[in-house]
């Protein structure tokens, strides 16, 4: 890898967080950039999509599938607790087709049923329609350099809740956009709660959703690709 980097003009990273974990390998002479991930977000006017008849009086959507470290069992550990202060939540888990018998077992010994539901792999639109239905999205992830279903739901203008690691904390700030817990069911439970029960905080992040996703959009994106092209280019001249 240190001998790849030593040919590069320019290192480009989607995180500050995901430069610090390739430091070591990229000599200091080579040219290096952050520029985020962007969104187009026109894709997101709730005023094209017809919101989806979903149960549940609290509806939360775990985008993350079963990937390895984006947290699907603490997001399903959680919801027993939760439900005692709010009998009729719903977790709604997409990325996975069929559940693995590992996850099924889990959500049978919790007694869980009822109040979690999978919904296949949805296609964009379909996903999107789903986003807008619900009221957050969680995604306590171990590990993550970006994350952007984080992007799409500020683009929804809902709460998320992540964790503060790896590039998360670069898109999601606590209280403003989100609440930002440990990976585990216990502090996942309680954001799920304070979110449930303070509009005044759900009514704030919605305004710096707002905010805050235009420093995403693909315009940004572009044009710091642009600009690391033309410096390249210049001095390679």
């Amino acid at each position: 890898l240190r001998d790849s980097m030593k040919k590069m003009d320019r290192v480009m990273y989607v995180s500050n967080w995901m430069r610090e974990q390739f430091a070591e390998h990229v000599p200091r002479d080579v040219s290096q950039a952050v520029i985020y991930n962007g969104i187009d977000l026109s894709l997101f006017d709730v005023g094209d999509m017809e919101p989806l008849p979903l149960d549940g009086r609290f509806k939360v959507l775990f985008p993350g599938g079963e990937k390895v470290g984006k947290g699907i069992e603490a997001s399903i550990s959680s919801i027993p607790l939760v439900k005692e202060a709010i009998p009729d939540v719903v977790l709604y888990i997409v990325g996975v087709e069929e559940p693995s018998p590992r996850i099924r077992g889990l959500v049978s010994a919790l007694g869980m049923e009822k109040n979690v539901r999978f919904m296949g792999r949805l296609p964009p639109r379909e996903y999107r329609r789903l986003l807008r239905s619900v009221d957050v999205l969680c995604m306590p992830a171990r590990e993550e350099a970006f994350g952007m279903v984080f992007l799409e739901a500020m683009a929804m203008r809902k709460p998320i809740i992540a964790t503060d690691l790896g590039g998360i904390p670069e898109v999601v700030t606590e209280g403003r956009n989100g609440l930002l817990v440990r990976p585990e069911p216990e502090p996942i439970a309680s954001a799920l709660i304070t979110l449930f029960r303070d509009d005044e905080l759900r009514s704030s992040i919605e305004r710096n959703d707002a905010v805050d996703v235009e420093r995403f959009t693909w315009d940004v994106t572009v044009a710091g690709y642009i600009e690391s092209y033309q410096a390249c280019c210049g001095r390679s001249r």
